[in-house]
């Protein structure tokens, strides 16, 4: 599954939910969510709170291209990418994901 989601504060430290596998990814500066991986193959024997936001490709691409238009990524010698760089990137992360 995808998800949107935020870090959680425990003992005093921010750091990412334990139900979630793999995150960090396309972080919206404005509102301090960020994308991340949860495993949903088989049978789930944890807990994933209902209030998660769980993205399709279709829409964490919209997503990322919306935080492209107000904060726009660039590649490594600093050039903007085209928004179909940027879908290429989500989809290689998609993809990558199963």
């Amino acid at each position: 599954m995808i998800c949107e989601y935020m870090l959680v504060r425990e003992a005093g430290k921010k750091m990412a939910p334990s139900w979630l596998d793999d995150g960090g990814y396309f972080i919206d500066p404005d509102t301090f969510t960020m994308v991340g991986w949860v495993q949903d193959e088989g049978v789930r024997d944890w807990y994933v709170p209902d209030t998660v936001i769980e993205l399709t490709p279709a829409s964490l691409k919209a997503r990322v291209i919306e935080i492209h238009n107000r904060y726009n990524m660039t590649d490594a010698e600093g050039n903007v990418l085209t928004s179909a760089q940027v879908e290429a990137i989500v989809d290689a992360w998609v993809s990558a994901r199963g």
